[in-house]
């Protein structure tokens, strides 16, 4: 397995920190019950799940074998 460079871990850091602040604020405002959420991120990543605590969150990701709500590729 190839090594991940220095600079990449420091950007993945800088915007898993901002996404992280973005779901804090707007859970916020926005947590209420029958409230749905989609968190289209890894689930090895907390993502919304940590922060909205009333609404009911559905994840989405590529992964087969993740247990997330949805898989499908995005792109």
């Amino acid at each position: 397995m190839s090594k991940i460079d220095k600079t990449d871990e420091k950007n993945l850091k800088i915007i898993r920190d901002g996404v992280t602040s973005l779901i804090k604020e707007s859970a916020k405002l926005y947590d209420c019950k029958n409230y749905l959420v989609l968190d289209i991120a890894p689930e090895i990543w907390n993502g919304a799940k940590e922060f909205f605590i009333h609404s009911e969150v559905h994840t989405l990701d590529i992964d087969m074998s993740s247990k997330a709500t949805y898989i499908a590729d995005i792109t």
